[in-house]
């Protein structure tokens, strides 16, 4: 039954991204009609899930524009321009990353990077657990590197993941820190930091061992048709891991630093202390709660936030800095994508 299964998903993933031209297997009209209904379909779907955002967060876009109309033209100036160098070094920092991994194994430009991000973050916007990024980013690319971009995406993935887990296992030690202390005592909190501190450690161990991973998958009877697209991500070494996640790292901060720029428009004198943590273990959950099968996106961010109300936080504007962050972060790049996407002929030669 695995077996079968197996070999069923191998076949669905060889049909979306062929080994060979798309032009072998779909006629020119049929192509173009089916690349330009791929185009407003996409285009169509992810304002339609931005505008059904905003709407759902109407009071917290209400509070949102309140504030910024209060500041003097100055302060709002140097807000918006700090917001959006943030923005420009997130992904940056991304396109760099995504250049660093294609560019050796497929040969690929830097137009190749720039688009295929952007267009993934298009994609990945209103598919569950942001798996359509992997289609996105791949579609800038030639037929025949297509499986190889999925795979190399998957660990540009994981990279990023481990950088969220070193961030996320920092913000618990210090919510354990603060709030768990009187309660459960000092030894229980210490023994719950050592395995906090021992689950970092051992997921970081296993990450760089990925390359040992993706050689034994080599070895899979049933991923032969794929076995020359795995070579490529096999090759990684433990320097290209390491720069991947330290490259991930320098990303996570900027998503911090966007937080705090944003609190520092809606709370007054904060503890920065207690923002940074809970920005770290809210981005830490987020992420983790988009591989948990709730269907209900409001539902995760809830659970996402309620580590503000340990503290005592209006929750109200804490969603309020949540959208701001997820409007300049996601919500812009993803219509830039949505525009890009335009530029592709997505049935196209290797």
């Amino acid at each position: 039954m695995i077996n079968r299964l197996s070999n069923l998903l191998l076949e669905i993933l060889l049909s979306v991204f062929p080994s060979k031209s798309s032009e072998q297997k779909i006629d020119g009209g049929t192509g173009s009609l089916v690349s330009w209904l791929i185009k407003f379909g996409a285009s169509a779907a992810v304002l339609a899930y931005i505008f059904t955002r905003l709407a759902n967060h109407e009071g917290a876009l209400s509070v949102l524009i309140k504030k910024l109309a209060s500041l003097d033209m100055l302060k709002l100036s140097l807000l918006l321009s700090a917001g959006s160098v943030c923005m420009i070094l997130n992904w940056g920092i991304e396109m760099f990353k995504w250049n660093k991994l294609i560019s050796p194994r497929l040969g690929t430009y830097w137009p190749t990077s720039v688009k295929g991000v952007l267009t993934g973050t298009t994609f990945g916007v209103f598919t569950p657990n942001r798996t359509g990024e992997f289609i996105g980013r791949t579609l800038a690319l030639g037929a025949s590197q297509r499986i190889t971009g999925v795979i190399l995406s998957i660990v540009n993935g994981v990279a990023q993941t481990m950088a969220t887990l070193t961030f996320g296992v920092v913000g618990f030690i210090y919510l354990l820190e603060v709030l768990s202390i009187d309660s459960i005592g000092f030894l229980a909190v210490r023994v719950l930091q050592m395995l906090l501190i021992s689950l970092w450690i051992t997921s970081l161990f296993l990450y760089f061992r990925l390359e040992y991973a993706l050689r034994f998958f080599r070895r899979v009877s049933w991923l032969k048709r794929i076995r020359k697209h795995l070579k490529h991500a096999a090759g990684l070494n433990a320097v290209e891991l390491n720069n991947l996640y330290l490259l991930s790292i320098l990303r996570f901060a900027t998503f911090m630093a966007q937080y705090f720029i944003v609190f520092s428009l809606l709370i007054d004198s904060p503890n920065w202390y207690d923002i940074a943590g809970l920005s770290m273990v809210t981005l830490f959950s987020s992420t983790i709660l988009s591989f948990v099968p709730i269907p209900d996106v409001l539902i995760k961010e809830a659970v996402a936030l309620s580590y503000f109300a340990l503290f005592g936080y209006d929750l109200s504007l804490v969603a309020t800095a949540v959208l701001a962050v997820w409007l300049i972060n996601i919500a812009l790049p993803a219509m830039i994508g949505a525009f890009i996407l335009f530029t592709y002929r997505i049935f196209k030669p290797a």
